[in-house]
């Protein structure tokens, strides 16, 4: 077999995001081949700018393959449609347009063409991969065929160090990780601490661990009004950008995961959450059932009594936290055997 070199493609690349650490993982197998790999991006975050190459820089190889990372629509996209390369698909899904639709109108135009990109992608691709069910559901009903559940690749190593604890609350810490964005209803996680407290205890945060990106100005300060409305500041903490070492030191700090979220492709600090052994609260939307695979605690309502009394229940019965712990690690055990990197390396090896 002839060497190929791998051309991953995506419209961000920014620390600390899950598209752009599945790219760095796919790369470090592509490498262990010998096969040479390369990383283009429309967008490339100062701190990883080392490891990205503009799009518009690409230049045709006989011997490439290109790999797409779809979650949003960009010129990007339209620009790997137009290479001769094979091309296979990795969809990561996009967010529903309304979500943002009273907060950023031209990033809610952004999303509703990613969905409509994807109609016009669908001949364009050897193999399409989708990294959930409930993603590969989608496009299936876009009409793609013989898609594939590929689970997002994640290295654990990466969690394994040192990291910095910038909260020094005492009490008990309610952990959620996600960009401030509408989808993942930050908005919610202040509601239920307004039950929290009033009816069950008042040692406790609710750490928003998560950077808040100019599409998401405006929700940003409703969220931040809701605080100030039910004088929160105490229990409600916003991380704003965080290091790597600084997001272990949250996760290493923090009693248990709480998500409100209602869209997510895939959710990989659930996974990360579970890593570091902290019982997990998530309501059951998007992937989120793909992700948890039966760990857990999944809601189907946002009954938040009901919320905080199973959330005080975690605290104080060990015996019921360690089985929603063994449950979540077999769920880990059984993602670490798919090996999304070792599946993508195969595909290609069979091309």
């Amino acid at each position: 077999m002839i060497k190929p070199r791998v051309c991953q493609f995506s419209t961000g690349f920014y620390p600390g995001d899950a598209i752009t650490q599945e790219m760095l993982t796919f790369d470090s197998y592509f490498k262990e081949m010998n096969w040479k790999s390369e990383i283009y991006s429309e967008h490339i975050g100062t701190a990883v700018k080392s490891k990205a190459i503009k799009y518009s820089n690409y230049k045709y190889d006989k011997n490439d393959i290109i790999i797409y990372h779809h979650s949003i629509n960009s010129a990007l996209g339209d620009f790997v449609v137009q290479q001769k390369a094979p091309k296979i698909l990795i969809y990561h899904n996009v967010t529903p347009f309304h979500f943002f639709e009273e907060y950023d109108l031209q990033f809610s135009y952004f999303l509703r063409r990613g969905k409509e990109q994807l109609l016009e992608l669908n001949q364009t691709f050897i193999k399409p991969f989708a990294d959930s069910e409930f993603n590969k559901k989608e496009l299936e009903d876009y009409g793609y065929k013989e898609v594939e559940v590929l689970p997002i690749a994640y290295n654990f190593n990466s969690l394994d160090i040192p990291g910095v604890n910038r909260n020094k609350f005492e009490g008990i810490k309610i952990l959620f990780v996600g960009r401030i964005t509408p989808n993942k209803r930050q908005e919610d996680l202040i509601r239920f601490a307004e039950i929290y407290r009033k009816y069950f205890r008042t040692n406790f945060q609710i750490q928003i661990v998560g950077y808040s990106s100019p599409s998401s100005k405006i929700y940003m300060e409703e969220l931040e009004s809701l605080v100030r409305f039910w004088d929160l500041e105490d229990h409600i903490h916003f991380s704003g950008y965080v290091t790597h070492p600084e997001l272990i030191g949250y996760y290493r700090n923090s009693n248990v995961f709480l998500s409100m979220s209602e869209h997510e492709g895939f959710c990989v600090p659930i996974l990360e959450a579970m890593h570091f052994q902290l019982p997990v609260l998530a309501y059951s939307a998007g992937a989120i059932p793909d992700t948890m695979e039966s760990s857990g605690i999944l809601f189907k309502e946002k009954n938040y009594t009901l919320i905080a009394e199973t959330l005080e229940e975690i605290l104080k019965n060990e015996k019921f936290k360690k089985m929603i712990l063994m449950n979540q690690n077999k769920r880990i055990e059984n993602y670490l055997k798919i090996n999304s990197g070792y599946k993508i390396v195969e595909f290609i090896q069979n091309l």
